[in-house]
């Protein structure tokens, strides 16, 4: 087992590391207590710290983050490629087809539907957002549209 680097002190993101937990995550993982720039305190794994995946407590998940939507818009370009009129998820796929994205260490959501989120507004509970071109990777929130569950 490889030994635990101390992280207490150093600062990753909005995550100041206060110190270490008594529990531990996963495969014996060492948490760390982190505190948020907003005020919260979470338990994080050393990893997810180091390798960027948790960047905050979740507030920066928030549709006014304007910070954290410019990240998001940004990791959806980076990784997307045009065919024809759409712009199309080149990263992670689910099952079905559809472009997955990570937009907290724990929560991955379909990318049209983030970047619908992201350009036009929230999702209304009972409505799905469909893509009006028919293709499923395509992102473009122009080629995206609203529809009302059945």
């Amino acid at each position: 087992m490889r030994p635990t680097i101390n992280l207490i002190g150093h600062r990753f993101d909005k995550l100041f590391v206060i110190e270490v937990s008594e529990r531990k995550y996963g495969n014996n993982e060492t948490l760390w207590i982190c505190q948020c720039q907003c005020g919260n305190t979470i338990e994080v794994p050393g990893n997810f710290l180091r390798n960027k995946i948790r960047k905050s407590c979740g507030c920066m998940w928030k549709p006014l983050n304007e910070e954290y939507l410019s990240e998001l818009k940004l990791k959806l370009e980076k990784n997307s490629k045009w065919n024809g009129q759409c712009q199309e998820w080149t990263g992670q796929k689910n099952r079905k087809g559809y472009g997955r994205i990570h937009i907290t260490d724990k929560t991955m959501d379909n990318v049209h539907k983030i970047s619908w989120m992201i350009h036009i507004s929230r999702i209304p509970k009972g409505f799905q957002v469909i893509h009006k071109c028919g293709n499923i990777l395509c992102f473009r929130p122009e080629h995206l549209e609203l529809l009302k569950k059945e």
